[in-house]
């Protein structure tokens, strides 16, 4: 724990050097290094799944063949990026790609689209998402080129933004999930189609295991599916999910306070600022879905390792949607502390806990 401490610490003070010359961007490269640091030297104890990927990584870069049943075979994608990056140090490597890339996403991805640079990288380690992506690193892999189909699409790159998505699904199946957004984007959102979105969520993730029953009926293959959403063995006790699906809702409804704040304000009649505020209300309104449907999976399948598992996907988004919702809030330290206090908090206790086996960090040189 003293060194998570002392890394949180250090991280304080780049803000508030960086706060003193008014550089957020500078902020933002040093504390993602920072990170990208953290993840690429960690060792192998550093995450219950971490060696036996490290150990897959070790066999491919030495031209060997994992056995069948190793989880690592399940996704050939991954496994041919362990090929194009062989030249990488020994068990090393591993750490590395699964790192850099979900660090230079996560720069872009606030960047481009975060109104605080600061709260956006408090909510990634205090969320736990950083520790996540230290333990479930395949999957946040995958999330972390998700995060880059959505600038891919929202500068209007659609073609790219498919092929990136495929990738994405090759390297862990779980964030096909996505594929909702591509609809979301091709709507013009209004408040009453807000409303009924989340309503509709609602419905379609209470009807779940009539779907899942009728996919299998279709498609016998995919059996497994049944024991893993609703079979005792694969549940959680769900109290992480039951947090997650709070702070979504928090994020919706701070989201959704700006939303109402700018459409007042889009009555000024100047057209350039006009198409600037409703592009960024429609922007907003996006987050705000996929939110959403973070806060409806979490609440609704709270013990469902499976489906927690997928809304990692949607959850991931509260890195833009928290800080971009508190941004122009009223009282702004004050709500910042009342909101991030228990989420830090939530992180400690999750380190003590040993959650994702990333407590007693130690480095892999």
């Amino acid at each position: 724990m003293i060194f998570w401490i002392s890394s949180l610490l250090i991280m304080g003070l780049y803000a508030c050097l960086t706060r003193i010359y008014h550089n957020d961007k500078l902020f933002l490269i040093i504390s993602c290094i920072h990170c990208g640091f953290i993840m690429s030297f960690r060792s192998i104890d550093i995450g219950t799944d971490t060696f036996n990927y490290a150990y897959a990584f070790n066999v491919i870069r030495g031209g060997g063949i994992l056995p069948e049943n190793h989880v690592a075979s399940s996704s050939k994608m991954f496994l041919l990026l362990f090929k194009i990056f062989s030249f990488l140090p020994k068990t090393q490597g591993y750490m590395m790609i699964t790192s850099i890339p979900v660090i230079i996403s996560l720069y872009v991805l606030i960047k481009k689209y975060s109104e605080n640079y600061c709260l956006s990288i408090i909510t990634f380690i205090s969320s736990y998402l950083f520790f996540y992506s230290m333990n479930a690193a395949r999957h946040f892999l995958a999330i972390s080129l998700i995060f880059m189909c959505f600038v891919l699409l929202e500068n209007k790159r659609i073609a790219f933004s498919i092929v990136v998505f495929l990738i994405a699904c090759a390297v862990h199946n779980a964030v096909s999930i996505f594929v909702l957004y591509y609809f979301i984007y091709a709507v013009k959102w209004s408040r009453k189609r807000f409303v009924a979105f989340i309503i509709l969520a609602g419905i379609m993730m209470k009807a779940i295991p009539i779907f899942i029953t009728i996919f299998i009926r279709i498609f016998p293959h995919y059996a497994w599916l049944s024991s893993r959403v609703f079979d005792r063995r694969y549940v959680s006790g769900g109290k992480t999910s039951l947090v997650y699906a709070f702070y979504s809702l928090l994020a919706v409804l701070l989201c959704f306070k700006g939303i109402i704040k700018g459409e007042q304000c889009s009555t000024i009649r100047i057209n350039k600022i006009l198409k600037i505020k409703q592009k960024n209300i429609q922007l907003t309104y996006r987050i705000s879905c996929i939110l959403a449907l973070s806060m409806v999976m979490f609440t609704m399948y709270s013990y469902s390792i499976l489906i927690s598992r997928i809304a990692y996907v949607f959850f991931a988004f509260i890195i833009l949607a928290l800080p971009n919702g508190l941004n122009d809030i009223v009282n702004f330290r004050l709500c910042v502390a009342v909101v991030y206090i228990p989420l830090i908090i939530f992180m400690l206790l999750q380190l003590q806990g040993n959650y994702s086996g990333v407590l007693n960090y130690s480095f892999g040189f």
